[in-house]
């Protein structure tokens, strides 16, 4: 007798890449930068400050599938540091997938 073992089958339903770009931000302007490979209908990128609170929200529905999608964040009056992106993937209302990466704010000239 063989034992069975249960292999994991990739998700449909994800992002695969999540990053944004400059980052260190150092002009007060960043892209967050995705790429849906699935039936995505949304997408929420929440900023969250090192010590947990939320900063920013930012939100987009026009995502073209199987292509980098980008959302500019313009850091306004922000204070200079270390934040969290956490990026959450939704399909028919419902939640698919969720992303989080380090935002360095070095300068804001």
């Amino acid at each position: 007798m063989f034992p069975l073992y249960a292999i994991p089958l990739p998700s449909l339903d994800k992002i695969d890449i999540f990053y944004n770009y400059p980052n260190p931000i150092s002009e007060g302007v960043t892209r967050f930068r995705y790429f849906a490979d699935s039936d995505i209908d949304k997408i929420e990128i929440k900023i969250y400050s090192a010590s947990g609170f939320l900063i920013k929200s930012l939100f987009s529905n026009q995502i073209q599938l199987n292509e980098y999608n980008e959302i500019k964040w313009i850091v306004g009056d922000i204070p200079l540091g270390l934040y969290l992106a956490n990026l959450v993937s939704f399909s028919n209302s419902k939640q698919k997938d969720s992303k989080i990466i380090k935002v360095l704010i070095a300068s804001k000239k």
